[in-house]
């Protein structure tokens, strides 16, 4: 993964966003540059391997995945960007880049939406469900 981009309806809540995943993935050494982008302007700037957007853009996914079709496009969980977690972003950006074949079409197995929120990757390989006791 050289490039994420968090897109937001209006570009703001993720720039705060992109800005804790950069700090994550600064303590992993990797090198992965992070670009924000309002829905509107992802045309031109999408740059990215994987597409992170907000919770609020999941009906736009599809069209999304469609639009860029060698991009891996995931949905932001509400509580990951309620709260900043650029950890969780930076896993669920690596878990939907290893579930994505570039030009595949769009299903319901591939596509990361609200149904599977609850689900966020500890690491870049193992998935775990939240606990509900």
């Amino acid at each position: 993964m050289r490039n994420i981009t968090v897109v937001c309806g209006a570009g703001v809540s993720s720039t705060f966003l992109a800005h804790r995943i950069e700090a994550s993935i600064r303590a992993t050494g990797d090198a992965v540059r992070v670009h924000v982008s309002a829905l509107s302007g992802l045309a031109a700037q999408c740059d990215g391997d994987v597409v992170l957007l907000g919770p609020h853009l999941s009906e736009q996914r599809d069209a999304v995945a469609v639009t860029h079709p060698l991009a891996a496009v995931g949905v932001v969980p509400e509580d990951v960007l309620r709260t900043l977690d650029g950890a969780a972003a930076v896993a669920l950006a690596r878990s939907v880049l290893a579930a994505h074949t570039p030009g595949r079409p769009v299903t319901r197995e591939t596509s990361y939406g609200p149904s599977q929120s609850s689900i966020l990757p500890t690491d870049s390989s193992t998935p775990r469900r939240p606990s509900h006791g």
